[in-house]
C-alpha cells in the first residue's frame, strides 16, 4: 500500500496518508466476458490520519468518500 507523510505549513501537524487497496472484478475485453474469464483490478482509496506533533496525539482515521472514492 502506498503511503506518504505530509507536513502542515505551520509544522504542528503531520498528515499520514495511506492508499488502501480494494480489488474490483471486471473483464479486460469482450472475449474475456463472453468466455467468463474475469480480470481483477486494484483500486485505491485514501485514508488520512492527522498526527499532532505539539500534543503528541493521533487523530481518528478519515476515509474520503467512504470506500467508493478511488
Amino acid at each position: 500500500m502506498p503511503l506518504r507523510l505530509i507536513p502542515s505549513k505551520d509544522g504542528s501537524t503531520v498528515y499520514f496518508e495511506i492508499l488502501e487497496v480494494k480489488g474490483i472484478k471486471g473483464y479486460a475485453d469482450f472475449f474475456d466476458a463472453f468466455n467468463g474469464n474475469p480480470t481483477f483490478y486494484p483500486r485505491y482509496f485514501p485514508r488520512i490520519t492527522a498526527i499532532n506533533t505539539q500534543a503528541a496525539s493521533i487523530g481518528d482515521s478519515k476515509t474520503l468518500g467512504g470506500e467508493n472514492f478511488f
